[in-house]
């Protein structure tokens, strides 16, 4: 996340594109859960456009889909939805490497994490002001993009005016479960566990494997843990996290219920209930 982005609206730039990515997988996905889904939604302001390709045979109406979303969102943030439709159908799922690097810090600050800014956010939006919060340098600006009701800034803001940026969607928001996306979520529900066993501050999880996505294992994959600030040996902690986690699709699927969660709740969940704040595996750890 670029240090110019700390605080983000939810419903707006590529927040934005993330939840309409994402409704497009839960259509489809509402359909048949394993069909394979890669898309991006991207907004140029003037309209939206929406690539990529999917096993799914059926040719969507995105302007719908799309106005259902707007339909669901606050005013202020809604906007006129013209699409343009680039999607290939009926594209059968190819044999593809998964690499994916993530680090993840129990203090960072960010949309997820930096709980005070949060309800900082919320309750200036529950007021009728819808904002991005931005940092240049020691000052901090609130990028205002709607005011409906005039709604003070808070003290030691300033606010700047919205650019006209084209905005794209996350990788992961239009994807279906059997790709890195299951990786992400898994990675989430380790770092928390390591995190609230006090194993470490800060981790960087690491996955590389190039079989079949229904072929993985731990036999086949490369995981590796990195972190300055474990209380014990990497070794012991990558040995544990392969004893305590499965990497198999279908096993962290139903251990952690994606096939049924709507990913637009990590884009829009105000509270700190996220699916992946599991304590379960914590009375497994044992330090010896």
């Amino acid at each position: 996340m670029s240090s110019e982005n700390l605080l983000y609206n939810p419903y707006y730039g590529d927040n934005l594109c993330n939840l309409l990515a994402n409704s497009i997988v839960e259509k489809i996905k509402s359909s048949d859960p394993k069909l394979y889904i890669n898309i991006s939604v991207t907004n140029v302001n003037s309209f939206f456009m929406v690539c990529g390709e999917t096993e799914y045979k059926e040719q969507i109406n995105f302007t719908s889909l799309f106005t259902e979303v707007m339909d669901s969102i606050p005013k202020p943030m809604q906007t006129m939805v013209k699409v343009f439709d680039l999607v290939v159908y009926g594209v059968e799922r190819k044999k593809e490497t998964i690499l994916y690097k993530e680090t993840f810090s129990k203090y960072r600050k960010s949309l997820k994490e930096n709980y005070n800014d949060i309800k900082l956010l919320n309750n200036l939006n529950s007021s009728g002001l819808y904002c991005n919060l931005k940092h240049f340098n020691s000052k901090t600006y609130l990028q205002v993009i709607s005011n409906e009701n005039d709604v003070t800034i808070p003290k030691g803001f300033e606010t700047m005016e919205v650019t006209n940026n084209v905005f794209k969607s996350e990788d992961i928001y239009g994807k279906d479960l059997y790709s890195v996306k299951y990786i992400y979520m898994l990675f989430r529900y380790i770092a928390y566990t390591l995190f609230e066993s006090n194993l470490c501050k800060s981790v960087e999880l690491s996955v590389n494997t190039n079989v079949d996505v229904n072929n993985i294992s731990h036999e086949t994959i490369d995981f590796s843990v990195t972190s300055e600030s474990l209380i014990t040996t990497q070794r012991w902690v990558e040995s544990l996290i392969l004893d305590l986690f499965s990497f198999e699709p279908e096993k962290v699927i139903q251990e952690l219920n994606l096939d049924t969660y709507d990913f637009s709740k990590e884009i829009t969940s105000k509270e700190e209930n996220y699916l992946w704040m599991l304590r379960d595996k914590l009375k497994d750890i044992v330090l010896v």
